[in-house]
């Protein structure tokens, strides 16, 4: 467990701390044992929707650390088969696969030429 996520756990009994409603503090409902709400600034809290309530209430801030690896472009790197194309002839289509009808049906394999750009489908 990261030191990151580690202090959001007891140290007596490891449960989960919950936020206490009306003090600034971090509560295990299994020990007892509690931390201080302060304690959390330095958490990494990413929400989509804002702060949460109790961070609105006892003024606490979230911290959102950005990560730049995670923005980097992914390269994607599709399977080949050793099939020719209809279209040139090469010999080595790239291909991916998607279910786009009903569970109890097969799939759908969608075959592309890297040296022409031909794409084609097929229902299996």
């Amino acid at each position: 467990m990261t030191a990151e996520v580690a202090h959001l756990f007891c140290l007596q009994c490891g449960d989960l701390l919950q936020i206490a409603e009306k003090e600034k503090e971090a509560k295990c409902t299994t020990c007892n044992f509690t931390r201080g709400v302060n304690e959390f600034l330095d958490v990494a809290i990413v929400s989509e929707s804002g702060p949460r309530e109790w961070q609105k209430k006892y003024g606490v801030h979230p911290v959102i650390k950005e990560n730049p690896e995670l923005e980097k472009e992914v390269e994607h790197k599709r399977q080949v088969v050793d099939d020719d194309c209809p279209k040139c002839g090469h010999k080595g289509l790239e291909f991916y696969t998607l279910q786009l009808r009903s569970v109890d049906e097969g799939q759908t394999v969608f075959y592309e030429c890297p040296k022409c750009g031909h794409k084609f489908s097929q229902n299996t």
